[in-house]
């Protein structure tokens, strides 16, 4: 891929991945992108850029759904544990 047309769809997919309300699941946000997950697994592996910028967005979410927790909010602590809490038993 050329690289102004990789830098292109890195950022449409930071795009979707940034305003998806999935708490950071890639797998809905590559198929909302129309992109294969693998590839965008090898974009996180073999570009450190792309992959600072997903994981700032991966902590933004986590702490935006966090101070709803905070302030009591029931769908927001059931979202964070579903999302962060799944080694523990959580899920959907």
């Amino acid at each position: 891929m050329i690289k102004s047309k990789l830098a292109e769809e890195q950022a449409r997919f930071l795009k979707i991945f940034k305003n998806n309300e999935d708490g950071g699941d890639l797998d809905l946000s590559c198929e909302m992108a129309n992109l294969p997950k693998s590839l965008v697994e090898e974009w996180l592996k073999d570009y450190p850029l792309f992959w600072e910028k997903m994981e700032d967005i991966k902590d933004r979410k986590k702490w935006n759904l966090l101070k709803k927790v905070q302030k009591g909010d029931a769908q927001a602590s059931m979202k964070f544990l579903q999302i962060y809490a799944k080694d523990r038993g959580y899920s959907e």
